[in-house]
């Protein structure tokens, strides 16, 4: 996939500031240190290179998304073909103790097992990582379940009752220690998704 590559960290970075901040507004530098995992002189850093480019503003109440800076943020999430990132819920189902969840869409369908994505999410710092895919109205997870609705109604519930995806869609989860670093896990797999797929 041109243009992301999973070693650009600052890419990350600031994509992860970005959802933070449309998420939550106005944020101070220590709450974005304690979001992004890293310290003040960084976080400076990345507020400064989007504050150029219109991104961000910053004042006395804290640091907030501009109307340029939702743009580029949308446009960063479609180029990773994320459709949505929502939370997701845990009840009897033995994750946690965070999980977020993002809908993948658009990518070509290819066999996996979930393994990559798992070890990918662990890479990023997350506790671990299931994929789900949905093809022809069924919901699998590879190398576990064959069918979700079947074999595992209390994942069907969570997954169908979250999203309401494209036929050929991938569905993520990925827990971390708190919801940030379960995000920014989620965005490495799906780049890590679509550098297999050869997408512009």
């Amino acid at each position: 996939m041109r243009g992301i590559s999973l070693k650009d960290g600052k890419w990350f970075k600031e994509t992860l500031l970005l959802y933070a901040l449309s998420r939550f507004e106005p944020l101070g530098r220590k709450t974005l240190t304690r979001i992004l995992r890293v310290n003040e002189g960084t976080v400076r850093g990345l507020l400064n290179g989007l504050k150029e480019h219109g991104y961000i503003c910053v004042d006395k109440t804290g640091v907030r998304i501009t109307p340029e800076g939702c743009v580029e943020l949308k446009e960063r999430l479609e180029r990773m073909h994320i459709k949505s990132v929502k939370d997701f819920p845990q009840e009897g189902l033995k994750i946690g103790p965070s999980s977020v969840a993002v809908l993948i869409c658009g990518v070509t369908r290819r066999e996996t097992l979930g393994l990559e994505e798992r070890d990918q999410a662990v890479r990023a710092g997350a506790i671990g990582a299931v994929t789900i895919t949905y093809y022809n109205s069924v919901y699998t997870m590879p190398g576990v379940y064959g069918n979700l609705e079947v074999e595992a109604p209390e994942w069907y519930r969570a997954v169908s009752n979250t999203f309401k995806p494209e036929d050929g869609s991938y569905i993520v989860v990925v827990f971390g220690e708190n919801h940030w670093v379960a995000v920014e896990a989620a965005f490495s797999v799906a780049v890590k998704i679509l550098t297999t797929q050869n997408l512009p």
